[in-house]
């Protein structure tokens, strides 16, 4: 057995299992993207049901109402840090939540009767804006030259490091002789 082609062959290896290591990371970054989309979705859908159930309850309390309104919004605020952080950039603002922030609740019951249709109006608004900035990151075709623009730092992490492997190839290869 005969070890002349050993250290080519260490670095092929290394360089598939890098690959493969780098296509599991990106894929397993963007499958938890989507899936935290998808619970934004939920919860931004769920938001305008909740309160059309919070306003037909029996007994209206606006400071009860009020502060579960505000944690809904803020668990939704939380999810969509969660997206930008799987998605590496700040892709999706919390300003996208604004028209909910701002939507005026009444102390009376009976003055809130269309809130929930305005809520929901605002929720399908940050929906929208949310489905066209995931679709835009994940789905959307770039040409090459904005594709490696976008790459450029784990490009060059990979040309180090195969120029690292390489010189200690060529400096073993030296020594050893």
């Amino acid at each position: 057995m005969t070890f002349a082609n050993l250290p080519a062959q260490l670095i092929a290896l290394m360089l598939g299992w890098t690959f493969t290591v780098y296509m599991q990371v990106r894929s397993n970054s963007r499958a938890e993207a989507l899936k935290t989309r998808e619970k934004i979705v939920d919860k931004l859908e769920a938001l305008s049901e909740w309160v059309e159930d919070e306003l037909k309850r029996g007994e209206f309390l606006h400071s009860d109402f009020e502060s579960g309104y505000a944690g809904l919004l803020s668990q939704i605020e939380l999810k969509i840090s969660n997206l930008n952080t799987h998605i590496g950039t700040n892709a999706v603002e919390a300003s996208v939540l604004g028209d909910l922030r701002e939507m005026e609740i009444s102390e009376l019951k009976d003055e809130n009767k269309g809130l929930y249709l305005r809520v929901r109006h605002a929720a399908w608004n940050a929906i929208d804006s949310i489905d066209m900035t995931s679709n835009e990151k994940f789905f959307m075709k770039k040409g090459r030259l904005a594709y490696f623009k976008e790459y450029v730092h784990a490009y060059y992490g990979v040309i180090v490091a195969a120029i690292s492997l390489l010189t200690v190839y060529y400096v073993g290869k030296i020594i050893v002789g």
